[in-house]
């Protein structure tokens, strides 16, 4: 089996970046299928454009713009790549940055797909400083870095342990987002109880229902601004806000600037 060494990846290299033991890379894929192969050290992998396949020993994945794995190293897996362009973004952390800020290697065992709107937006703030990229990006990318790696080890702590009603609950708010809930709805959805699910909530996915509601919608929003035909009232509508004001609003929150500054930093 082909081993990756350090900042390779099959495809064209747009932009390469490293300092302190961290490489991020942008690259078109422009391979129709890569084989089994395995990557020296642990990273994330985040789908810019177009579409890709990714399978490891366990489980596989369809990736589409927005979406976000965790590989560990020496995790063996293989790709295809959806017809038509595609692009990712990828960030590696050597083996001995984990042990200099005192984070475990094995967060997670394999490749993870991480769907928590709070994971999403930490990683996408660290695609966002790539694009800043002046004197102070490399700190900035280190904090948030290591937010997302103690994000993932505590917020996904023990998740095959989670009862079925949080898959359950996860899965109706990612497909509908912009749906109008009530707490009985959920509750009978799930089939807990009304106090049980209000409780326990915010334990299971670390924030409020109204919160985790909005970072979804937020973060959806992010890939369609990188589509520079489309209008805030576009996205405002498509992802679910009640206008284009709310959405600015919840963006500002979110990202501390607004959709359209984004849309210029990243160079739509």
């Amino acid at each position: 089996m082909y081993q990756l060494e350090k900042g390779n990846y099959f495809g064209v290299l747009q932009q390469v970046l490293q300092e302190r033991n961290i490489i991020l890379t942008d690259i078109d894929y422009v391979h129709d299928q890569v084989d089994w192969h395995y990557h020296a050290n642990p990273y994330f992998t985040y789908l810019i454009a177009g579409g890709l396949f990714e399978a490891n020993r366990k489980e596989d994945y369809y990736l589409t713009p927005g979406k976000l794995v965790y590989h560990n190293w020496q995790d063996a897996h293989y790709n295809r790549k959806q017809p038509g362009y595609a692009r990712g973004f990828h960030v590696e952390v050597e083996q001995c940055w984990f042990e200099r800020h005192m984070l475990p290697l094995h967060i997670v065992e394999g490749s993870l797909q991480l769907e928590h709107p709070e994971q999403k937006t930490l990683f996408d703030k660290i695609y966002l400083e790539t694009k800043i990229c002046d004197q102070h990006s490399f700190i900035t990318i280190e904090m948030l870095l290591v937010q997302l790696l103690d994000n993932m080890q505590h917020g996904g702590k023990h998740a095959d342990r989670h009862p079925a009603w949080v898959k359950t609950i996860r899965e109706i708010l990612h497909e509908a987002p912009a749906d109008s809930y009530s707490l009985l709805s959920l509750a009978g959805a799930a089939q807990v109880h009304p106090v049980h699910l209000s409780r326990e909530f915010p334990r299971y996915f670390s924030t409020t229902l109204g919160d985790y509601l909005r970072r979804i919608k937020v973060t959806a929003a992010t890939v369609l601004l990188k589509d520079n035909a489309l209008t805030l009232t576009d996205i405002s509508y498509r992802c679910g806000f009640a206008d284009q004001s709310h959405f600015i609003r919840c963006f500002r929150r979110y990202y501390q600037m607004a959709p359209l500054q984004y849309r210029r930093l990243m160079g739509c």
